[in-house]
């Protein structure tokens, strides 16, 4: 498998990922829509501050990953309320996804290490997770502690459906961390 941006030709291959995705996946991944209207408005555009990564392994797109090399107003709102101001200037944000049939498998943590070091090498010194992490989605929350995420917070959104706000500063201890659970709450 290689990693690389999304170009403006990956239509195709990104609308086939995104239809490929189950609806389990679906449900985790926020930042936008996984059509195909999708796939061709963002392979067509270009902002230098949101890099698209996609994982290619025979031919095919088989993960996705959104890195914005800032922070949205809403990271920045959450985080600013628990007391960790978030920088535009020297923060990144992450989305990653993976198609099921290799989830569990490397792909995920091979994706979000190639993110990681693209945001450091564009200088960002935190990264924050887009629209946090579902706390249902508990395989993806042990990822990023393994790769040196700390948790910074919860909230509910949409109502009655828990995410965790995660955020890893530069130099964090990729070692694997202790399995720590998160329980859902009832409804979420």
């Amino acid at each position: 498998m290689t990693f690389r941006f999304l170009a403006p030709g990956d239509a195709p291959l990104l609308a086939a990922y995104f239809r490929g995705l189950s609806a389990a996946s679906r449900a985790f991944f926020g930042p936008h829509p996984l059509d195909d209207e999708t796939a061709a408005r963002v392979c067509a555009e270009h902002d230098p501050r949101t890099l698209r990564i996609v994982g290619v392994a025979d031919g095919a797109i088989v993960a996705y990953a959104i890195l914005l090399l800032g922070v949205t107003e809403h990271e920045e709102a959450r985080f600013r309320e628990r007391g960790l101001p978030l920088d535009r200037a020297t923060d990144a944000t992450v989305a990653p996804s993976v198609a099921d049939a290799l989830q569990g498998r490397g792909v995920g943590r091979a994706l979000m290490e190639h993110a990681i070091d693209r945001a450091t090498a564009h200088g960002r010194d935190r990264i924050v997770l887009l629209g946090g992490v579902q706390a249902a989605n508990v395989r993806a929350v042990r990822l990023y502690e393994r790769l040196g995420f700390v948790r910074a917070g919860e909230f509910e959104h949409p109502p009655g459906c828990v995410n965790v706000d995660m955020i890893r500063s530069r130099g964090a201890d990729l070692a694997p961390v202790p399995d720590r659970r998160i329980e859902s709450r009832p409804g979420a």
